[in-house]
């Protein structure tokens, strides 16, 4: 379900990339990069009021003037202000919010005390409304999946999806096998391939063990990406932050008309991410 990439600036200095082929991108960074970074994660110091600094370094409040801000082609036009999308399909406003009230519902009551789940309500509500019709399904479970992955971040593991709501299928796995790069069927079952909801969430500092996904390792294990086998879920020592992005149709814009780099400097200096 997960692509990861992991790229090396400096020694002990470590950038991780999980993108989920879909709407969401997480990134992470050695903790030493703390004070060390801008662009359009933000600048990693601990303070949200000040997420959205421009490459001017004024703080701005409209998502669009921060994304344009960091425009690396000047030809590239800047992305207009979008309407709000229950207001332009009005039609779909319940729809939106029948749909995604599971974030309120007792099904994550767990971690409502944890992660304040209205702003992501609320958002949820927007992607529901601006979502294609062909594209309902996943529009709206990558919003409450956004929800679920921030609640298992502070360790609370919560299985939400259900047959007939936003189902993973992994069954795939065991009757398919990868043969030059490509993946045949088989006639007999192989594996063991099923869906958790998370494989180690009190490693909460490891972002890559700690995701929902099709796996074929026990509870109380994580598929090791270097080793390509499952281990068992060990205390994670190594401190990382991470900044996270849901992508909605703004940062799906901003990504197709701005260039995304990694700029190697010295640490006295910011690195634009």
């Amino acid at each position: 379900m997960y692509l990861l990439f992991v790229i090396k600036i400096q020694k002990d200095l470590e950038l991780k990339i999980i993108w989920n082929k879909g709407m969401s991108l997480y990134i992470q960074l050695t903790g030493i990069l703390q004070h060390s970074v801008c662009g359009l994660c933000g600048n990693l110091n601990g303070n949200l009021g000040d997420e959205f600094r421009t490459r001017t370094n004024s703080i701005v409040s409209s998502t669009t003037d921060f994304g344009n801000s960091w425009k690396e082609d000047c030809l590239c036009a800047d992305v207009e202000e979008h309407v709000h999308l229950c207001d332009k399909n009005p039609f779909r406003v319940a729809w939106a919010r029948k749909t995604c009230s599971i974030i309120k519902s007792p099904v994550f009551k767990e971690c409502h005390s944890m992660v304040n789940h209205n702003l992501f309500y609320e958002n949820c509500v927007q992607d529901a409304c601006g979502c294609e019709l062909v594209g309902d399904c996943e529009c709206l479970c990558e919003a409450v999946a956004v929800y679920a992955k921030i609640c298992l971040d502070k360790g609370i593991c919560i299985d939400w999806r259900k047959p007939d709501f936003c189902p993973v299928y992994c069954d795939y796995f065991n009757i398919h096998e990868q043969r030059n790069n490509r993946y045949e069927y088989i006639y007999k079952i192989k594996g063991d391939w099923h869906y958790q909801p998370c494989l180690c969430p009190w490693n909460l500092r490891s972002i890559e063990n700690n995701m929902e996904g099709c796996y074929n390792c026990s509870q109380g294990e994580y598929l090791d990406a270097e080793r390509k086998s499952c281990v068992p879920c060990g205390k994670y020592t190594r401190l990382f932050n991470f900044c996270f992005h849901k992508l909605p149709v703004l940062i799906i814009h901003l990504i197709s008309i701005f260039s995304f780099h990694i700029q190697c400097i010295q640490l006295i200096a910011p690195l634009i991410i």
